[in-house]
């Protein structure tokens, strides 16, 4: 899993007002792509809010080549180059039609809205600071320094630009003069962001996260976790719906298979049959296999999920909880698994 403060990096927080995020969309729009340059800040944001696609394209040109020792052309050859291709998601075609062709600032507004809340950066505003009194700039500077994004300024004033984008998008309200923030948008758990951040500031949230993401699973479910505790049986006998969730399976190593540990379980188990849901759980002892995998997961058919160690989702330890296409190899997994009650 990559580590939070390298993956966070990559999202650059930037100094410029929106007109200059139009400008570059309506070029993109109109197929004006030749006037693109010097746009490398735009065009990160607009990735990460899911408005531009970029892409290599290789194609073939001709070069013409000198031999200076003997001061004439030998000839040309056809090399093969490499060049940036850079195009509107369907998000940010539907901004573009709404903004420039129809002139509908309500609905174009709209659509800024929810591809802000797509952005990393914005979703840890929200789950952190949401609900909170008392918020300023500075706060949110402090927060975004904190998690390691990657600012395109030095100065807390220069965030600026950065609140007033999030303010047009109806993210926060926000005051240029007395510096005063306050966020607007809180998360819905039934449409969950790929980003769930755990905070020591925000405990009884990090569970709640959790327990979102399991909620949002369906049919056969595992969790993956070669140090899995039994403090997630807590979690589990709030939050497997057996209306959804026909199957969980647990597997694991055997570190923490204790004999309170499989009390515990027996009893979780007994409580979802009754219900309706089968839950299993699995060890594996092969020290290869284990040694082989270091993510943990939570997992269905469809949706997967990277996941802290559940001893530090409890206690706080700043993590993400993140929404992924890499899933592990389960049938590797289970060939190797025992059931062991």
């Amino acid at each position: 899993m990559e580590d939070t403060e390298s993956k966070n990096n990559k999202y650059i927080i930037p100094n410029l007002p929106w007109k200059y995020f139009d400008e570059l969309i309506l070029k993109i729009g109109n197929g004006e792509l030749s006037k693109i340059e010097n746009y490398n800040v735009e065009i990160n944001f607009l990735e990460a809010i899911d408005f531009v696609a970029t892409g290599k394209e290789e194609y073939t040109a001709s070069e013409l080549r000198f031999d200076f020792t003997k001061g004439f052309d030998i000839g040309t050859i056809e090399v093969k180059k490499e060049k940036i291709t850079i195009s509107l998601t369907s998000h940010g075609k539907e901004y573009y039609f709404q903004k420039f062709i129809k002139n509908n600032a309500i609905e174009a507004k709209r659509v800024l809205c929810a591809a802000l809340k797509l952005h990393p950066a914005v979703i840890l505003i929200s789950q952190i600071l949401n609900g909170s009194k008392n918020i300023t700039r500075i706060n949110i500077y402090n927060l975004l320094k904190h998690h390691s994004f990657n600012l395109d300024f030095t100065k807390e004033v220069e965030l600026n630009s950065f609140l007033e984008i999030l303010k047009l998008g109806g993210i926060v309200s926000y005051n240029k003069n007395t510096r005063d923030v306050k966020v607007l948008w809180q998360q819905d758990a039934d449409s969950l962001s790929a980003h769930q951040f755990i905070s020591p500031d925000t405990p009884f949230s990090n569970i709640k996260r959790l327990k979102d993401i399991i909620k949002s699973l369906k049919g056969t479910v595992y969790w993956i976790d070669k140090h899995f505790d039994k403090k997630a049986f807590d979690i589990l006998v709030d939050c497997v719906d057996a209306s959804k969730i026909s199957n969980f399976i647990i597997i694991s190593g055997e570190a923490n298979k204790t004999q309170s540990a499989v009390n515990e379980f027996l009893k979780l188990k007994g409580e979802l049959h009754n219900k309706g849901t089968n839950i299993e759980w699995k060890i594996i002892t092969d020290q290869n296999i284990l040694s082989s995998f270091h993510d943990r997961w939570l997992c269905d058919s469809k949706d997967a999920w990277n996941i802290p160690p559940v001893n530090s989702i409890f206690k706080g330890q700043e993590s993400e909880m993140l929404r992924t296409s890499n899933k592990p190899n389960i049938n590797k997994l289970l060939t190797h698994a025992m059931t062991i009650v």
